[in-house]
């Protein structure tokens, strides 16, 4: 732990702040930091490397990665994607978040603390009400220790459009 927190300490003082735009890419997959280096340093303007963090992943997994892209590009983390959001419980996502933060907390820039939050399939409930509690606990968390948050909706197509995919069961709007 200690030398994470140092790496860390480190990183802090070599990332620019915030981003005033945000141009980037997302990348679900950090095991070819050198080629997703050279993708990130190829975008006009400095992009932001939106990190999804995977559940199973401690956040020692993505310290080096966030490193390396740290000097070329802002960092956002995505605490908890979509697609894992039913394996949480406010608590356990407020002791994810946590760990998150210790690690990488001066090296990232922006905190996805909701990803396609209207989506239907983040939650165990017929009505979605186990999802905002999950969001709230990791903003809380984040919010604490006076981080920048983002929250990402999903959208396709209008609701009048017969093609949408927005389903309205399980809280989907």
């Amino acid at each position: 732990a200690g030398s994470s927190m140092a790496s860390t300490a480190t990183l802090t003082a070599t990332v620019a702040q915030n981003p005033a735009s945000i141009y980037g890419v997302t990348l679900d997959d950090v095991s070819n930091v050198n080629g997703e280096l050279n993708a990130l340093q190829q975008i006009a303007h400095k992009p932001t490397a939106r990190i999804v963090f995977d559940t199973g992943e401690p956040p020692t997994y993505y310290l080096g990665p966030i490193q390396t892209f740290g000097a070329s590009a802002y960092i956002m983390g995505e605490l908890v994607d979509s697609s894992y959001m039913t394996s949480y419980t406010p608590s356990s996502v407020a002791t994810w978040t946590q760990s998150y933060l210790q690690t990488l907390g001066g090296a990232v820039n922006i905190w996805e603390v909701g990803n396609e939050v209207n989506g239907n399939w983040l939650s165990n409930e017929s009505n979605g009400a186990d999802v905002l509690p999950k969001i709230e606990a990791m903003y809380d968390a984040v919010a604490a220790q006076s981080g920048v948050t983002a929250i990402t909706f999903f959208y396709e197509g209008e609701p009048t459009d017969p093609n949408n995919c927005i389903a309205t069961d399980h809280g989907g709007n």
